[in-house]
């Protein structure tokens, strides 16, 4: 991964998911946690509101400008 000059990584989270919501939606998300990275992970899987859809997975990495996800097919800043 290519970093400017001088960009620090400060975390990497390896099962991250970028999740888009249909347009023209209203959609209730749950409210951000205050979280160390990582997350602990609970048994029982969260289904997504209606109206949003994961477009992609992959490593997130933050660094001290920007937030990478390595996803499986491109990279999304």
């Amino acid at each position: 991964m290519d970093l400017a000059d001088g960009e620090v990584v400060v975390a990497v989270q390896p099962a991250a998911e970028l999740v888009e919501v249909e347009a023209g939606r209203h959609v209730d998300l749950p409210i951000p946690e205050l979280a160390v990275v990582p997350v602990r992970r609970t048994k029982r899987a969260r289904r997504l509101p209606h109206g949003i859809r994961v477009a992609d997975a992959g490593t997130a990495v933050i660094t001290d400008r920007r937030l990478i996800l390595r996803g499986r097919e491109n990279d999304c800043e």
